[in-house]
């Protein structure tokens, strides 16, 4: 060994030595340094699990992550901030539009996967739906039905890319029910009433969600002309699906629902069910103690919608414990549809 590697590593350097009793640095020094480089490390293994790109430096370059990539780095990560899923619009142009808001119809992929995000922050971190296990890890509201179903998205192109939908509905045509298992609704009515016609000229419509930043008439309405749109192209007849109140307690809604009771139920005859073991009696307060005009001011403004349509109301509530709501059924046969309400179903696409 050499006279130079013999020396205190210190005097090597051309350092002072140190004063006796004082701390050394040595230990610290082989300690922190790779632990640093090891946090790094990991850190730049964690921003590449969530598909974050970084670069030699450590500067994030691109933010774009997948589903599953979300999934991977936890759902504490996505909940700090999830950027919206990236996809891309149809080819064949929007059904209608009006001003920077555009309605598609799609089965595309991605631009699923977004609606079932929207859905996820509307249905499950506003509304306080509880989500399971898989769905709160993905923060996505997703079934089986959203393979089979057709999907209507409303897209706001003054938005950043990623951003853009800002409405979704579900729209499952009785063609496709048919070779797939029955409707969503099922699992709540007794639908045999319905099937007393051609089950090719049903639409069931499910899963309504918009954005709190456009909750507005013109984006409802707009919704509407796209369903519109759809009913016309498939020429299907009538509409139907579940329409809900806030909240697991039906006596929080008693005048509510016992309005739709009394003043628009469909004909004892012909109304849609709850199944036994979840109907809840909607006649709780008598008719004449019933405030019309406030129970319309009150009402959610989907149910409003379909009323103003002609729809009628099903025999019986369900309480959704999963979404936290109180369902009502409503049907709405096209055919009785006033001419004063077709500007909601209208296929003109605005400039």
């Amino acid at each position: 060994m050499s006279a130079m590697r013999k020396l205190p590593w210190r005097k090597r350097r051309g350092l002072q030595p140190k004063p006796p009793g004082s701390k050394t640095g040595v230990i610290r020094t082989v300690i922190v340094l790779p632990k640093l480089a090891a946090n790094k490390l990991m850190r730049r293994r964690r921003l590449k699990k969530a598909g974050i790109v970084s670069g030699a430096h450590g500067d994030i370059k691109e933010a774009v992550p997948s589903v599953t990539a979300m999934a991977s780095a936890g759902a504490a990560t996505a909940r700090r901030a999830m950027p919206r899923l990236r996809w891309v619009l149809p080819s064949d142009g929007p059904v209608c539009s009006a001003g920077n808001l555009e309605v598609y119809i799609t089965r595309d992929r991605d631009a699923i996967r977004a609606a079932q995000a929207l859905r996820y922050t509307v249905f499950y971190d506003e509304m306080g739906a509880r989500p399971s296990p898989v769905a709160r890890r993905l923060r996505l509201d997703m079934d089986r039905y959203d393979d089979i179903c057709d999907h209507l998205i409303v897209v706001d192109r003054g938005m950043d890319d990623g951003e853009q939908i800002v409405g979704a509905y579900r729209l499952l045509r009785g063609s496709v029910a048919k070779d797939n298992g029955g409707f969503y609704s099922a699992d709540e009515y007794d639908l045999t009433p319905l099937m007393q016609q051609p089950i090719e000229q049903l639409l069931e419509l499910g899963r309504s969600c918009v954005a709190a930043t456009h909750r507005s008439k013109s984006t409802i309405q707009l919704l509407w002309r796209g369903i519109a749109a759809y009913l016309a192209e498939h020429e299907l007849t009538t509409l139907f699906g579940c329409a809900s109140f806030h909240g697991r307690d039906p006596q929080a809604h008693a005048e509510s629902l016992s309005y739709l009771r009394h003043f628009h139920a469909a004909d004892p005859e012909h109304a849609v069910k709850a199944l036994p073991a979840r109907h809840v009696d909607m006649e709780m307060v008598p008719k004449d103690e019933i405030d019309a005009r406030r129970v319309w001011k009150a009402m959610p403004p989907l149910i409003k919608a379909y009323l103003r349509l002609g729809g009628v109301i099903g025999d019986g509530a369900v309480v959704d414990d999963q979404f936290g709501t109180v369902d009502v059924f409503v049907t709405v046969a096209m055919d009785q549809v006033g001419s004063r309400y077709y500007a909601h179903f209208d296929k003109r696409t605005d400039g």
